[in-house]
């Protein structure tokens, strides 16, 4: 699928400019102040959404709790912040100035058109988080039912934008343990990779139909960090899993790799992907991780095309039907 490209990042401006073009308008400049904030169980919906923020640690969108629920028919979401707090602070006592958070137990639906763009260090456009012995799993859906053979949206396309170092276009995470955070990068030195049996529940991120463009070090288009979990000596890397169809994919950076995966399952299907910086892979998995494409375009143009790398045993890659790769 080959969309028109977006405008660079001038769409803040434009979605400022065209405001009153929207039904409800979200907009906001405190730090961390999440400006559409659902939570405790609440049920919303929202029609032809403008969201912007512009302060540090502040989401555009954030879904919190088992039984929160949320869904967007058509969206603008634009953040401009940064890390809070910022300074010295560790990753995983920060919160990042991410476009649309579910976490713990939500649920986030997206419809329709929607455009999503990020300009702060490591600011997520879609992410889906989970941790603890929860029984409800998280999820973001974008444009498709979440099956294993989906329904895709009959109209309707998604433009994630990023731009900023460790800015992740789409990410799901489980508890990746004290020594990292969801945003740690890929390849992160930690003693939590042991594996466990903690999560009953599951992040989830599917999304169909769109692009995702990423700009900075780092910044991965789509990564399912999580922790392996342990089945007698079966290790089970579903406990996050990202699923993209029809989706094309675009990273500028230095080690920008298309797909992440440590300890999780990344799924693609049907899209083009290309990777511009030096070092970036089509795919890296690190520490146990799966990831699978199928009728795939790919092309890394300084990078590796499938990496895997690890201290424990369990990676898996495989390039299905109609996949071609170059290196």
């Amino acid at each position: 699928m080959k969309l028109k490209k977006l405008p660079g990042f001038s769409l803040g401006l434009i979605a400022l400019a065209v405001g009153n073009a929207y039904a409800e308008q979200f907009i906001q400049h405190d730090e961390y102040k999440h400006t559409v904030a659902i939570k405790d169980g609440e049920v919303k919906v929202i029609d032809n959404a403008l969201v912007i923020t512009t302060g540090n640690g502040s989401y555009g969108v954030s879904v919190a709790g088992e039984g929160s629920n949320l869904t967007i028919n058509k969206g603008v979401i634009v953040t401009t912040g940064g890390l809070y707090p910022s300074g010295n602070s560790p990753l995983s006592t920060v919160y990042t100035a991410s476009a649309v958070v579910s976490e713990y137990g939500g649920a986030v639906i997206l419809q329709g058109n929607n455009t999503i763009v990020t300009t702060g260090d490591y600011s997520i456009g879609l992410l889906s988080q989970t941790n603890g012995n929860l029984n409800t799993d998280t999820i973001i859906r974008v444009n498709t039912d979440g099956s294993v053979n989906p329904h895709l949206s009959d109209e309707g396309n998604t433009f994630i934008v990023t731009a900023g170092n460790h800015a992740v276009g789409v990410l799901a995470c489980a508890s990746p343990g004290s020594a990292r955070a969801c945003v740690s990068s890929l390849d992160e030195e930690s003693t939590a990779d042991t594996g466990s049996n903690e999560n009953n529940a599951k992040a989830k991120l599917d999304m169909a139909k769109g692009e995702i463009t990423t700009h900075g070090t780092e910044s991965y288009a789509a990564y399912a960090n999580g922790t392996v979990v342990k089945a007698g000596s079966k290790l089970d890397y579903t406990n996050v899993s990202v699923t993209l169809t029809d989706v094309d994919i675009t990273t500028h950076g230095d080690n920008a790799h298309a797909i992440a995966a440590r300890q999780g399952t990344v799924s693609f299907n049907q899209g083009e992907i290309h990777t511009t910086g030096p070092d970036a892979a089509i795919a890296k998995i690190y520490n146990g991780g799966k990831v699978t494409l199928k009728n795939t375009s790919a092309v890394a143009h300084q990078g590796a095309g499938i990496v895997l790398e690890s201290s424990i045993n369990g990676q898996e890659a495989t390039v299905g039907n109609g996949a071609n790769l170059l290196i």
